[in-house]
């Protein structure tokens, strides 16, 4: 029989024990609640964006989910990525890739995290700064944001919700 651990265990067993810092072990999941109204002209062409919120750097995304009206038909998808804070694209799928469920209207918040990504890319003990490929956290914060990988064949006017749940170091 096999054994395998999470180095969070290996650590915790160790002598001495492993130090980890809060937003990896004991510390407290914080959550951004969103909402926004898209237009039909807000988010119906490849590049367009829905920015969710800020982050710190020392942020850990646990979970992001969504719920939204029907906003459109069409073979078109949206990615959620990392962005500079008000800024430039990082990573425009690092979260999510391919999502299509704006093309039906989903009433329940539902798990968007590593939709499309494998799960070796997945990293949730990666802190924002690490994803960002920065190599130390100098306390900016990022941004998280929907951006539309291609031209909606009908848009619609509808309302879009987030929860994006997350600890910090």
């Amino acid at each position: 029989m096999a054994n395998t651990s999470t180095n969070i265990y290996t650590g915790q067993i160790a002598h001495p024990e492993t130090l980890f810092d809060s937003g990896q072990l004991g510390g407290r999941i914080r959550a951004v609640i969103a909402t926004a109204t898209v237009t039909s002209t807000d988010f119906d062409a490849d590049g367009d964006t829905i920015k969710i919120c800020a982050l710190p750097g020392s942020a850990r995304i646990t979970s992001i989910k969504m719920f939204n009206a029907d906003l459109g038909s069409g073979e078109t998808d949206f990615d959620i990525g990392i962005y500079t804070h008000k800024g430039a694209v990082i990573d425009e799928d690092e979260f999510a890739e391919g999502i299509t469920a704006h093309q039906a209207a989903v009433e329940f918040p539902t798990e968007q995290l590593g939709v499309g990504i494998t799960a070796a890319a997945l990293s949730l003990s990666s802190t924002l700064w690490e994803r960002a490929g920065a190599a130390v956290d100098t306390g900016v914060l990022y941004d998280i944001v929907c951006t539309q990988t291609a031209t909606v064949v009908t848009p619609i006017t509808g309302i879009v919700g987030f929860i994006v749940e997350y600890t910090v170091a």
